[in-house]
């Protein structure tokens, strides 16, 4: 729902700050088996696969939003949705609010995890997530995602024009997102359970967004394909163009019928684009590092 200011952080910052949700190396493997089992239950289900598609979603959302990618790709692409503390099944534990700490965390739990060529696909939020993800493995030279796709996501290098709402008292924070993301339907703000588990996981994904520092940062080699939706009312396409200057490599831009959620109503548009993109990735053999 939400693009963050951007960032790319200082190795010596990484270093000194403290994991959190995160997993020491030195732990037993079956510890580090159930955390990335807890951030990725979907790893491993496509046996026959020969690339992974890791999905982020936008703020306030979960993996859910990506439920049926896995149909519509073929059996080649394994689609494996990032499941952030705070939601769903993870309702229980905290949100991140900081994303030094969450980048912290997504590294070490990837790290087994990229034994074969991989994309990123990243939401609004989740593409920013995917992409300074993307750039801490270029810090660390850990292997990069072959494609990286960013859909209704301002580029790096844009700040956000808009004042901090994350603190706001409920009833207004809930109004200004209804004013920028669309009306809330009556039906889900009728709801007081409801809201009560929504609202706090945007407000966390908010102040996440809106408490990061923007640091330049090299342009990537890896490709990168962005999607606008042609009435977000939120995201221009020409914000949404200007990724072209964080990749050094091959760059797509395309609008999409829909609104700032157009990965719902516009999916399987979205997904052919992807699709192609996935069936051209290089398979282990071949350079599938993405360092060009």
């Amino acid at each position: 729902m939400f693009a963050p200011a951007a960032f790319v952080p200082r190795p010596a910052r990484w270093r000194e700050t403290r994991r959190m949700e995160s997993l020491s190396p030195a732990r037993p493997s079956h510890v580090r088996e159930f955390a990335v089992k807890a951030w990725l239950p979907n790893l491993g289900t496509r046996p026959e696969a020969a690339c992974r598609l890791f999905c982020f979603p936008y703020a306030g959302m979960g993996a859910t939003v990506f439920a049926g990618w896995q149909r519509e790709l073929p059996a080649s692409v394994e689609v494996v949705p990032v499941h952030l503390p705070g939601r769903d099944e993870r309702l229980r534990e905290p949100s991140f609010r900081r994303l030094d700490p969450l980048l912290d965390a997504l590294a070490e739990v990837f790290a087994p995890c990229l034994d074969m060529p991989y994309a990123f696909y990243g939401h609004s939020l989740g593409g920013w997530i995917a992409y300074y993800l993307a750039q801490r493995f270029a810090w660390t030279g850990a292997r990069l995602p072959a494609h990286l796709f960013v859909g209704a996501s301002r580029a790096p290098h844009i700040l956000n024009r808009h004042a901090p709402i994350h603190a706001l008292p409920r009833d207004r924070f809930v109004e200004q997102v209804s004013r920028r993301y669309g009306q809330i339907p009556p039906a889900i703000l009728a709801q007081r359970e409801l809201m009560d588990l929504l609202v706090p996981i945007t407000q966390a994904d908010m102040e996440l967004f809106e408490t990061v520092d923007h640091r330049p940062a090299d342009p990537l080699p890896v490709p990168i394909f962005a999607f606008a939706g042609e009435t977000d009312g939120e995201i221009t396409l020409s914000e949404v163009a200007a990724w072209r200057e964080h990749t050094r490599a091959r760059f797509t831009c395309e609008s999409l019928p829909g609104d700032h959620f157009f990965l719902k109503s516009c999916a399987p548009a979205l997904l052919s684009r992807v699709e192609q993109e996935m069936r051209a990735l290089p398979h282990d053999g071949a350079d599938s590092s993405a360092k060009l």
